[in-house]
């Protein structure tokens, strides 16, 4: 049964609890690599990350999940130098109890234990500010940062004929302090609380399944050394999607998300700055197919579009292309491999300047089950 949660930290997911799930443990491996210019500079940035994940059934309807990643992220300017950093990226412990014999509601429980590298110089927060752009769709773009805890209730109610499910969920997301290097001067950053509400609609008959999320997520006020810096606009999500079967191993998908940002405000001494007007809207578009082969080998094809749209000249705005695939392989109920290629085309703007984007990525991705 699906059911909503929020046990990302930072964003909404989907997930489940099923019964008599094994213990289960994935390794991947990412290698990206871009080429970014913007008229005057020529910056390739790449990055290898490996996350690891464990699932742990506790006891009946109770599951933990533990994550961190290894990554390097390096990068060369147009006169050949190069910069690099490597490291652990904070552990996230992720647990869910179902409540009910129904499964159908549940309770999350997030933490971010901040192990992972924190203590960066000016140079190598540079390196970090060339992944924070948001049309690079980067694995990670941070090692470490505070404590933080979150928390989500969830529940999805299927109706007599089970073809139908709604539910709703609200979470709330403690973000720790921590600090940061800039300008040869320590920054203690003190992010502001994430608290959100979703819904969900689910509808599967022959097969077709159509899926529609609205949420919103409001935003607490940052603070940079005790004083508060700025406040992040609330953020209004649409997910939906649709799948449907054309043959008997071919099915189609398609989905939309379409995401409002609101204008972020910064204070200072002087009174509040409202960064632009309005909100910034970021539309992502996805085409999918997939295909099953004898034999528990499947092709994964997808086309995804995105969008991304701010009325303030000197921030970016730009139109994203990718194109991916991946294998999937199932040798025995106990280890699955996949292997996977993207590509990633960009053209946009910022500060007046035109920047283009080429990227590949290549990933490979192991799941051991016992």
């Amino acid at each position: 049964m699906l059911l909503i949660s929020l046990l990302g930290l930072s964003s909404p997911t989907y997930a489940q609890i099923t019964p008599d799930t094994p213990f289960s443990s994935s390794l991947q491996f990412f290698t990206q690599s871009w080429q970014i210019s913007d008229d005057t500079d020529l910056v390739t940035a790449r990055q290898n990350v490996m996350p690891l994940t464990v699932y742990v059934p506790i006891v009946n309807r109770v599951e933990t999940r533990f994550s961190s990643s290894f990554a390097k992220f390096s990068t060369e300017d147009q006169m050949g130098i190069k910069k690099d950093i490597q490291g652990f990226t904070d552990l996230k412990i992720q647990t869910s109890a179902a409540l009910l014999a129904k499964r159908n509601l549940v309770l999350g429980i997030a933490l971010n234990l901040p192990t992972g590298n924190d203590n960066l110089d000016d140079v190598q927060q540079n390196i970090l500010q060339a992944f924070s752009s948001p049309d690079l769709s980067i694995r990670e773009n941070r090692f470490g940062v505070g404590f933080n805890a979150g928390t989500t209730v969830s529940y999805a109610h299927a109706f007599k004929n089970r073809k139908t499910l709604v539910g709703g969920a609200i979470g709330y997301v403690h973000n720790g302090k921590y600090n940061i290097n800039l300008d040869n001067q320590s920054l203690n950053l003190s992010p502001g609380a994430e608290s959100t509400v979703a819904l969900a609609f689910s509808h599967t008959e022959n097969d077709r399944n159509l899926f529609v999320s609205p949420s919103i997520t409001h935003y607490g006020i940052e603070q940079w050394n005790g004083a508060d810096a700025i406040k992040i606009g609330p953020k209004v999500q649409l997910q939906s999607s649709y799948s449907l079967p054309i043959s008997n191993p071919l099915r189609m998908s398609f989905g939309i998300n379409q995401l409002l940002r609101f204008a972020p405000k910064r204070f200072s001494p002087q009174g509040t700055i409202q960064d632009t007007t309005g909100v910034l809207p970021e539309s992502t578009v996805i085409f999918g197919a997939e295909y099953r082969f004898m034999g528990g080998t499947m092709l994964q094809l997808n086309q995804v579009g995105r969008f991304i749209q701010n009325p303030n000249l000197n921030a970016l705005s730009t139109q994203i292309l990718e194109s991916n695939f991946a294998v999937s392989q199932n040798f025995n109920p106990w280890l699955s491999l996949t292997l996977g290629q993207r590509f990633i085309w960009g053209r946009g703007k910022q500060q007046q300047l035109d920047r283009t984007i080429r990227g590949n990525e290549g990933f490979l991705k192991a799941v051991v089950r016992f």
